[in-house]
């Protein structure tokens, strides 16, 4: 089983946080946006074990 995430979600992220950086500059709060990857991850991880 290889552990290629579903969807290329830290790419995601890095763009929403750019984004936001640069057109509200939010810099600062954005990088609450990376704790979501791990949250993404686990539940990737079960939805793959799952099928």
């Amino acid at each position: 089983m290889d552990n290629k995430p579903l969807f290329p979600y830290a790419t995601f992220c890095t763009l929403i946080y750019v984004i936001f950086g640069v057109f509200f500059h939010a810099w600062d709060r954005a990088w609450v946006i990376y704790l979501t990857i791990p949250i993404f991850m686990y539940f990737a991880k079960n939805y793959r074990n799952k099928k």
